[in-house]
């Protein structure tokens, strides 16, 4: 039987720690496209419920938003639908997450064929890291030989190790004191975005046909455009004004927050397009609040003082006064 087939059957009849470098790299280049193959099995499951879940939810925000119902970042979740991670306990709770979250009719029979999958990468993942520490070893025991001893004492010493004066030793930046295994196999999903700041989650969109969030193109006036933006706070989720100031890193306080909802005045348009963007705000939506607030703006230019009068008694419901003929031409 050919002990490459099996790694791990080749590691037990050779104990790692008496391989010499030219039985290590062909044993290395077998985990690797072993393991690289079970990563593309468990790469499939999670992008086909993934997928099946982008085509439920629609809209260009999909990943965002199961990112955001899976407590992770949306580069996380990238990384991992691409297979870039190492295989800790932390990313499979993360992919057990997923799996249960898209389609989860189909959650137990995925997590299931899941857990499998891991459990080999998990294997795999520690056979190469021993055989890549070995071939660390040997470099640093060659290199340390060279540089005590005389060149023929050297080579000597090498070959007790097994390896021959034509054999090209595994290359590893001892110099550097960097493991092999870290240059060799991806980043925890986590670590490259662990110093960045928790992004906005994108807002939960509704089921369709179930759509409740607030319409602020409805408001005709400053007061309708703000119990929209109360609304809209409602819908999003009611965040307090202490987080909306976190979630902005204070570009705005929590008391203007605070002034901007609980007065009838139209807000400045830089403020509210941050109000929209910490409340999870696609750029459609900051578009479309702002078309809605300079709705409202610039008719107040573009009306007479009779139309807003007449709009004003609109909105508030008051009936309106047939002006007599000799009224109008009087201009009272």
């Amino acid at each position: 039987m050919n002990t490459l087939d099996h790694p791990d059957e080749a590691a037990e009849a050779t104990p790692v720690a008496s391989l010499d470098q030219d039985q290590l790299r062909p044993l290395i280049r077998k985990v690797t496209e072993d393991l690289a193959g079970w990563r593309a099995k468990l790469s499939l499951l999670l992008n086909t419920a993934v997928q099946y879940e982008l085509d439920r939810v629609g809209g260009n925000d999909g990943l965002d938003v199961i990112a955001s119902v899976a407590s992770m970042r949306p580069a996380a979740l990238s990384r991992l639908l691409a297979g870039d991670y190492r295989p800790t306990p932390k990313v499979w709770d993360q992919i057990e997450r997923i799996l249960m979250l898209c389609q989860a009719s189909r959650g137990v029979e995925r997590v299931t064929a899941a857990r499998l999958y891991f459990g080999r990468i998990v294997e795999l993942h520690g056979e190469k890291s021993r055989l890549l520490n070995r071939g660390v070893e040997l470099t640093r025991r060659t290199t340390e030989v060279g540089r005590a001893a005389p060149a023929g004492k050297a080579r000597s010493v090498a070959g007790q190790e097994g390896s021959s004066s034509s054999s090209k030793p595994i290359t590893v930046d001892v110099a550097e004191n960097k493991s092999a295994v870290a240059k060799t196999e991806p980043s925890t999903v986590e670590e490259d975005t662990a110093a960045e700041p928790l992004p906005t989650p994108a807002a939960i969109p509704d089921l369709r046909g179930y759509e409740q969030r607030p319409d602020p193109l409805l408001a005709k006036t400053p007061a309708k455009f703000v119990d929209a933006m109360r609304a809209y706070n409602a819908w999003a989720g009611k965040l307090s004004y202490r987080e909306m100031e976190r979630r902005c890193e204070k570009q705005i306080s929590h008391s203007t927050f605070r002034n901007m909802l609980t007065t009838d005045t139209l807000p400045k348009l830089a403020s509210l397009e941050i109000f929209v963007r910490v409340l999870g705000g696609s750029p459609e939506d900051v578009q479309t609040w702002a078309t809605a607030w300079r709705q409202i703006a610039m008719g107040d230019f573009s009306m007479t003082g009779r139309e807003r009068r007449k709009q004003k008694a609109m909105d508030e419901g008051e009936p309106l006064r047939l002006e007599s003929a000799s009224s109008r031409s009087s201009g009272h």
